[in-house]
């Protein structure tokens, strides 16, 4: 279902949003906003019920394979990943309300609560510890509802990397050739760097898999840039973009959170400090396992004694 189609067609919104068919609603304004892997409206609606009249906002993302093959598979992994939270736990507040997520080889559609209004991405001027290690709480929380629950291990991603042929077969350097003249030479060095994370957890992520050891759902591109933070100073950042979503270790966001963050805030001390908030809020959030340890040290000694090779290696 196209966007045109979308905004054509009220019985279906209304529908999907659950208001009754006696009620009015109006799409008051229609935005797109620009992005490389996928087709995105904000529409705001205005509903009129009896006697009284409220607005109501909502993001949609929607791809077709006609147009790029491997975009469309990103926003199909999304939409697997939204309807296994609704299976397994619906109650997750760190990311955005889910109103539909349907899709196959062909076309996607998902469409969410627009928390643009409330809560804003920040720049790289913006970044602070404080702001990060929030990041790193909202990632505890996130992985504690769903640490080691057999649940996740059914999880069929639309994009599975398993091996680095794997990585190259869907397409990352076709998409940085086609898109070279939209993506920055930073850019392009954050893409090869986070297939190189991805490499450096991927044995141990398979190893688990079988006992289910520690396992949790995961983003899968935690950069500090998916995070968006809420106007409002009591509540956590909110964790979006789920196209690369998967079981595997939770260690493996926190090394992506670190991707974007300038070199000269990732020393030792604040890499420290992000694998203990991480384990503080994990023990919050009620996970409670020795074996954690195990965790803790493997990205413990990623951070600390990997990422500054990283650093060096793609910031000359």
């Amino acid at each position: 279902m196209t966007i045109e189609r979308i905004i054509s067609n009220p019985q279906f919104l209304k529908k999907i949003l659950n208001i009754p068919n006696e009620c009015d609603m109006l799409i008051d304004k229609t935005s797109k906003i620009n992005s490389l892997t996928s087709h995105i409206f904000i529409i705001n609606l205005v509903i009129k019920e009896k006697h009284t009249q409220y607005n109501q906002s909502i993001f949609i993302k929607y791809s077709n394979s006609y147009e790029n093959r491997f975009q469309n598979k990103l926003c199909q992994n999304e939409i697997v990943f939204y309807n296994n939270v609704k299976k397994i736990n619906s109650g997750i507040n760190v990311i955005p309300y889910c109103f539909y997520a349907d899709g196959n080889d062909r076309e996607t559609l998902l469409v969410l609560k627009n928390i643009s209004n409330s809560f804003y991405t920040i720049t790289e001027t913006e970044i602070t510890e404080h702001l990060v290690m929030q990041c790193v709480s909202s990632l505890a929380y996130f992985h504690s509802a769903f640490w080691n629950n057999a649940n996740i291990i059914s999880f069929k991603a639309g994009i599975k990397f398993t091996r680095l042929t794997d990585i190259d077969q869907i397409g990352i350097h076709d998409f940085i050739s086609q898109n070279s003249h939209f993506l920055t030479k930073s850019a392009i060095k954050i893409i090869n760097k986070s297939v190189d994370i991805t490499k450096y957890l991927l044995n141990e992520i398979n190893i688990r898999k079988k006992t289910i050891n520690n396992m949790t759902l995961i983003n899968g591109d935690a950069h500090i840039y998916n995070f968006m933070f809420s106007k409002d100073i009591h509540s956590a950042p909110i964790i979006i973009d789920f196209q690369f979503a998967e079981p595997g270790l939770g260690c493996l966001d926190l090394a992506h959170l670190t991707r974007k963050i300038p070199p000269q805030m990732l020393t030792y001390e604040f890499c420290h400090n992000i694998v203990h908030v991480y384990y503080q809020s994990l023990l919050k959030f009620g996970i409670k396992i020795i074996h954690f340890l195990n965790v803790i040290m493997t990205i413990k000694v990623y951070i600390c004694n990997g990422l500054k090779s990283y650093m060096a290696k793609y910031n000359t």
